[in-house]
């Protein structure tokens, strides 16, 4: 793995011509090299041997998300899974096959991920007991996920991009937000709701709601990742819209 900040110009080419037209591969790679730009440090990538096939990396607080594009040796498959921390892979059906036999001791569960996209706004409308966060909020958000989503990706930075709060009485119930944004496409993700307050409505109310301010910036797309094992959240998003165009197999690894 390199700093995507370090890559040639060749390097970076290669990249975006195995990424093609994938909608969350374009802003993982965009959204990535400004953040290096930045001095973020914590975006990389993998180039293969053969210039077949890549994998994106984002560092969070605890745990690397590495994604596999094109076409990587099986050696190359496997040190994905080497990592300091905890991992998610995601990757192809076989690729996740043998990545999983090399690192059994490590694999704490195997999930369907779909990706899903948005093209323009919602049917579903606004809703009004949502505000934007920043990191004024970060105490009140993080309550949230220390409390009920401790596995849950959360990094203080997320509170800079678009990141909504559906509020009752003063108390945050569900959340959700952009995790990365470039070329007029946004992902999309941490729609989470207190767990008692399940059964609402809410996740798909934030997620409506983000999906107009965003269209109201400008963005054209929208993109998020869920599981198969997710099934409320499937049906909650593709309620408001979305559609699942691409599946993959999420590969949680434990820290080693």
């Amino acid at each position: 793995m390199r700093p995507l900040g370090a890559l040639a110009a060749a390097d970076l080419a290669l990249l975006s011509t195995l990424i093609g037209d994938h909608p969350v591969f374009k802003v993982y790679l965009a959204a990535g090299l400004k953040a290096e730009r930045r001095g973020a440090g914590d975006r990389f990538a993998l180039i293969g041997r053969e210039r077949k096939g890549a994998a994106l990396c984002v560092r969070f607080d605890g745990l690397d998300v590495r994604t596999a594009v094109g076409r990587l040796a099986a050696d190359e498959e496997i040190a994905l899974a080497d990592t300091a921390q905890a991992a998610e892979l995601h990757l192809e059906a076989d690729a996740a096959r043998r990545v999983a036999s090399a690192v059994a001791d490590r694999v704490g569960g195997r999930e369907g991920l779909r990706y899903y996209r948005l093209d323009g706004r919602p049917d579903q409308a606004a809703d009004g007991r949502c505000r934007l966060l920043g990191r004024a909020d970060l105490a009140v958000v993080g309550s949230l996920f220390r409390a009920h989503y401790p596995a849950a990706i959360f990094s203080a930075w997320m509170l800079d991009q678009p990141f909504l709060g559906l509020f009752n009485d003063g108390e945050l119930l569900a959340c959700g937000g952009v995790v990365a944004a470039a070329e007029q496409i946004a992902n999309v993700g941490n729609f989470l709701t207190r767990p008692d307050a399940r059964g609402r409505g809410l996740a798909r109310a934030v997620a409506a709601t983000l999906a107009h301010h965003l269209a109201d910036q400008g963005m054209r797309v929208l993109t998020l990742g869920t599981t198969d094992e997710n099934p409320a959240a499937c049906r909650a998003y593709e309620a408001i819209g979305f559609r699942c165009f691409d599946r993959r197999v999420q590969l949680n690894l434990a820290a080693p």
